[in-house]
């Protein structure tokens, strides 16, 4: 019984160790440049905006998400700050 305790572990612990490391961005790490179309269909790309100065990009997530619903109110209290777009 103590064997397969010990082959057990020893397997989960090899399986944990193999786990894959995660993808995307970070925070603080520079965003690739890219090109996407506004809710107006006007094409807006990241070095047009960094022309212009700091850019933070959000992902609202949806409604029904209560945590992007706080993340909204903060971006509405930043975008009213004259520069900002």
């Amino acid at each position: 019984m103590k064997k397969l305790f010990f082959l057990l572990v020893a397997v989960f612990s090899i399986v944990a160790a193999q786990a894959q490391k995660p993808e995307g961005l970070f925070i603080n790490s520079k965003a690739p440049e890219f090109k996407l179309k506004d809710q107006t269909g006007v094409d807006i790309s990241l070095k047009e905006l960094r022309k212009k100065g700091p850019v933070v990009v959000l992902f609202y997530r949806g409604a029904w998400s209560h945590l992007s619903h706080f993340a909204r109110q903060g971006h509405e209290t930043i975008h009213r700050i004259p520069g900002c777009i």
